[in-house]
């Protein structure tokens, strides 16, 4: 084990004596973020007369640098304002788009869910088929007092929205006149 450890030490501190090369200024890992800063200005490539010129351009311009734009007071960066003036509230919209429409609401489709199960049982409406994974909700066939002859169906669907935390509800219906 003495043997081993003594050749284990001269490794050891070669190994971590070389690791400056590795990192720092002059480094092969170095931050090469600023050496744009550094850049030199080369003067435009000279085309031969007679010649189309359509393809050659200036490929990465320097930008000329500023420095005659510094605040002379302390300047505080405004707050940004939200994106609705009612930010924090629950809210619900109806979107259209061409001839679809939807329903947006402001709360994921993991919310969303469960309140429109529990709104068609609290109703009365039976649930004919549900598959939470496609997110789809189909009612059976309901039938109106008012109109004993009309029977219709709902199919809900519910989206995660383009927005975070949001839902998009689509809804088809179905509907016929017994005779």
């Amino acid at each position: 084990m003495r043997p081993l450890t003594a050749l284990l030490l001269p490794i050891l501190s070669v190994v971590l004596a070389g690791c400056g090369w590795l990192g720092g200024e002059e480094g092969y890992f170095r931050d090469r973020g600023d050496d744009y800063r550094n850049a030199r200005v080369v003067p435009p490539m000279k085309i031969p007369e007679g010649t189309r010129t359509e393809a050659v351009s200036q490929l990465y311009a320097i930008p000329v640098e500023n420095t005659d734009a510094l605040l002379e007071d302390e300047f505080e960066v405004p707050r940004p304002q939200p994106l609705s003036s009612n930010a924090g509230e629950k809210v619900v919209r109806i979107q259209k788009l061409g001839d679809a429409q939807w329903i947006l609401l402001d709360e994921t489709p993991a919310e969303t869910w469960p309140k429109i199960r529990a709104f068609l049982v609290s109703n009365q409406i039976g649930i004919e088929r549900e598959d939470a994974s496609t997110g789809q909700m189909e009612t059976s066939w309901l039938s109106f007092r008012s109109e004993t002859t009309r029977r219709e169906k709902y199919r809900f669907r519910v989206e995660q929205g383009v927005q975070r935390s949001s839902s998009e509800v689509y809804v088809l219906h179905a509907g016929y006149r017994q005779d």
